[in-house]
């Protein structure tokens, strides 16, 4: 039982940050393109935004890491 509460706990606490870093990485390109959410806009984003495009990479194998080490 106590495996399963850690489980859920885990669960919870990962999905919190997922959506955080998520929100926050889009309210980042849309800061950095003047407040225009106009998606056809958006390309390129690489070039002009290497901090954020590199974090984002970062968190995203990080949560597919720990997701599969679930898993298996």
């Amino acid at each position: 039982m106590d495996s399963l509460f850690i489980l859920a706990l885990f669960h919870l606490v990962n999905n919190a940050f997922y959506k955080t870093l998520l929100l926050l990485g889009a309210e980042s390109v849309i800061h950095a393109v003047a407040d225009n959410q106009d998606f056809r806009r958006y390309g390129g984003l690489r070039s002009f935004l290497p901090l954020t495009y590199a974090v984002m990479h970062i968190y995203i194998l990080g949560i597919l890491i720990i997701k599969n080490s679930f898993i298996v």
